[in-house]
């Protein structure tokens, strides 16, 4: 059954890598994944994020997904500032390993609409390199059974095509973002993955390509009480004739508030549609940030899962420069 299900998955790769793309849980952990328009859009100047995701590891070898992101903003002026990013995602499927190594330059470009400084409006767009491979001499076929057992020095007789590919990709998208004096803020925008729809055939004769992904999300924080804030979440992601659809609410509870910095602890749940139920628990520490969730599968895999998805992990760790303030006012010399 299991060499069955190896062969299964080679002759639909196609179809497979048409509809796969990296995704987590906590999307909007993993900002420059979510939109370009984000990179250098937080309250700082320099951000690390790093995310890792594992999944299906109740039914086969496990899914891994990592990424990690460095962004900035630079060049601040009162009517908006630039932000630059560097964005590294890895993804490694199954017992083949098949999965991809990409590396993108993110830009972005952030305006503000009105006066009070209340009102942003963010363009951006990525574009870097991708190595999608596969490791064949990880598949065992029924040609290398010998009559008594595995023979790895048999010829398999498939024709499996290149180990490695290469392909450019790039991304655009906006973001809209609104903050209120008090607590109220709220990210909502769109994105648009593989702009150049690039080919990911490993067969020289195919002509399977990545379609063109585009993403629509919305992220509200609402102050209920002076310690207590409510997040609902939602996104929507459409890539071909596959789509997902994330939504979910998340409590945050304030445990100190002082000169800029806060502690908080986070929980949260949401639904992916026909897929999983997510639990999330998380915590800021000044100007770090740190967080799990859980997946529990509720799709038609869920009988040889058994419930159990996946987890993930991020964090992020913003720099600040502090700039010291200018005495605006001469010092009366009685007091000197």
């Amino acid at each position: 059954m299991k060499k069955n299900l190896h062969i299964f998955f080679l002759a639909a790769f196609p179809a497979i890598a048409a509809a796969q793309d990296i995704h987590f849980s906590q999307y909007e952990a993993s900002p420059l994944n979510l939109n370009p328009a984000q990179a250098g859009n937080f309250s700082g100047d320099y951000r690390f994020t790093a995310n890792h995701r594992s999944q299906w590891g109740s039914v086969t070898i496990p899914f891994r997904t990592f990424s990690g992101a460095y962004d900035m903003s630079f060049r601040k002026k009162s009517n908006g500032w630039f932000g630059a990013g560097i964005l590294l995602n890895s993804d490694r499927a199954g017992d083949s390993r098949m999965g991809i190594l990409q590396g993108n330059i993110v830009l972005s470009y952030t305006s503000k609409l009105n006066r009070d400084s209340t009102l942003f409006l963010s363009f951006g767009m990525s574009a870097g390199m991708a190595q999608r491979s596969v490791d064949y001499s990880r598949l065992t076929f029924d040609e290398q059974f010998d009559g008594q057992a595995y023979n790895p020095a048999l010829n398999n007789w498939q024709n499996l095509g290149n180990i490695s590919f290469t392909f450019f990709d790039c991304a655009a998208g906006m973001n809209w973002h609104y903050r209120s004096p008090g607590r109220f803020r709220i990210n909502a925008g769109t994105a648009f993955s593989h702009l150049n729809t690039p080919s990911q055939a490993f067969l020289a004769a195919s002509a399977s390509r990545l379609p063109l992904k585009t993403a629509i999300y919305a992220i509200p924080e609402i102050k209920i009480t002076s310690e207590f804030d409510l997040i609902p979440s939602m996104l929507y992601q459409r890539q071909s004739s596959f789509s997902e659809l994330c939504g979910g609410v998340t409590g945050r509870y304030i445990l100190r508030s002082q000169s800029g910095y806060t502690s908080a602890l986070y929980l949260g749940v949401s639904l992916r549609k026909s897929d999983a139920l997510v639990f999330l628990a998380a915590m800021d520490y000044r100007d770090f940030r740190a967080g799990f969730s859980y997946d529990v599968n509720t799709s038609g895999l869920r009988p040889a899962s058994n419930g159990w998805g996946g987890f993930e992990f991020s964090c992020a760790y913003i720099i600040r420069k502090f700039i010291p303030l200018k005495v605006i006012r001469k010092v009366c010399p009685v007091y000197l």
